[in-house]
C-alpha cells in the first residue's frame, strides 16, 4: 500500500476553531476518495493549535478612497505603529492590502490595519501594526455601500481625518455616515 499525501478541509459547523480542535485530541481517521473515486483511509495525526493563519501570498490591491487617493504606510515602511495616510497612488508595496475572509485582517507587507489601541470611538487613529487578530485589527468589506467597517464596532467607518480629500491625509475612525463619500472605498 502507498501512502499519498492529500489535503484535506474539515468544516465544523456550529463550533469555533478552538473547541473544535480541543474535541480531537490525537487523530480523526475517515474515508474519502480521490479524484477517480477510489476509496482511501484517512487519519489526520496533527491539528496545529495556534493563531490564525495569514493569508495566502499575492500581490494585494490599492484601496482607493476619496480624490482617487491610495490608502498608503506613511513614508512607505511597514513599521509597527506607522500612520496610515491618503497618497497619490503609485503602485507601490506599501498600497497594496490583501484581505483575509479567514481572520477578517486587511494586511499590508506584513502587517495589519488596526484601530490604535482598540479604541471604539470616533477619532481614534487607523495604524499598521504586527498582526495579532485583536478585535482592533478584524474588518468587514461592505461592498454595498464601499465601506470597510470594525468588526467589533460596525457603526464606525475609517476615513481620511475629518473627511479631508487632502494629501496626506491620516486615517480615523468616524461615526459612519449613508452616502460620506470620504468612508467609501474601492478595490
Amino acid at each position: 500500500m502507498s501512502l499519498k499525501r492529500i489535503a484535506l478541509t474539515v468544516v465544523l459547523l456550529g463550533l469555533s476553531r478552538s473547541s473544535a480542535l480541543a474535541q480531537f485530541t490525537s487523530s480523526i481517521q475517515g474515508v474519502v476518495t480521490d479524484s477517480a473515486g477510489v476509496p482511501s483511509v484517512a487519519k489526520i495525526v496533527k491539528l496545529d493549535r495556534g493563531s490564525t493563519p495569514p493569508p495566502p501570498p499575492g500581490a494585494g490591491s490599492p484601496i482607493t478612497g476619496i480624490a482617487a487617493r491610495c490608502i498608503d504606510i506613511q513614508g512607505g515602511a511597514a513599521v509597527n505603529r506607522a500612520n496610515l495616510w491618503m497618497e497619490t497612488c503609485n503602485g507601490s508595496t506599501s498600497q497594496k492590502w490583501l484581505y483575509s475572509p479567514v481572520d477578517k485582517s486587511l494586511r499590508s507587507s506584513g502587517k495589519c490595519m488596526e484601530v490604535a489601541g482598540n479604541k471604539r470611538k470616533p477619532g481614534a487613529k487607523v495604524l499598521l501594526d504586527a498582526c495579532t487578530v485583536s478585535s482592533g485589527q478584524t474588518w468587514e468589506r461592505r461592498d454595498a455601500d464601499r465601506t470597510i467597517r470594525p468588526v467589533a464596532s460596525p457603526t464606525l467607518c475609517p476615513q481620511p481625518s475629518a473627511g479631508s480629500p487632502a494629501l496626506h491625509a491620516t486615517l480615523e475612525i468616524a461615526t459612519c455616515a449613508t452616502g460620506a463619500v470620504a468612508q467609501q472605498w474601492t478595490w
